[in-house]
This record gives C-alpha cells, sequence and structure tokens, in this order.
C-alpha cells in the first residue's frame, strides 16, 4: 500500500509540474475528486497541494523521501 502510495504521488508530482490543474489529476488518477487527491497528497508527503504547487526539488524530494521512507526523487 505505502509503494502505491509513493508512486501515487510522484505522479501527483510529474502532472502538477506540467501545469495540470489539480480536479484534472484527480480524474487521471482515477481518484473521486479533488479532494481526495487532496487527502492522499497530504497523506503521503504531510504537505498540502497548496504548499507542494511551486516548489523547487528540495522541499519535494524531502517529501517524496518521506512517504517512501528514503527513496530518491526522479522527476
Amino acid at each position: 500500500k505505502q509503494l502505491q502510495m509513493a508512486a501515487r504521488f510522484q505522479q501527483v508530482m510529474r502532472l502538477r509540474w506540467r501545469g495540470m490543474p489539480a480536479a484534472q489529476i484527480a480524474a487521471a488518477l482515477g481518484l473521486a475528486d479533488q479532494a481526495h487527491l487532496s487527502r492522499s497528497v497530504r497523506q503521503a508527503s504531510g504537505m498540502t497541494m497548496t504548499a507542494l504547487r511551486g516548489t523547487d526539488a528540495g522541499p519535494v524530494a524531502q517529501a517524496f523521501r518521506k512517504a517512501t521512507g528514503g527513496a530518491q526523487f526522479f522527476a
């Protein structure tokens, strides 16, 4: 389950960096709605979607390592 969460989080970040709105990301990943996406991101990273928006690799990489127990983040 944690691996699935980490993979989903990485997909979210890739789509977010490409400029896709959160509602479209949720639909693309098969989530119920934007709120479900927000809860999933917060659970995986400890950060809100707003906090992640516009961040550089530093905070994102830290959140990804936290979600995966130390894995490296590759965009």
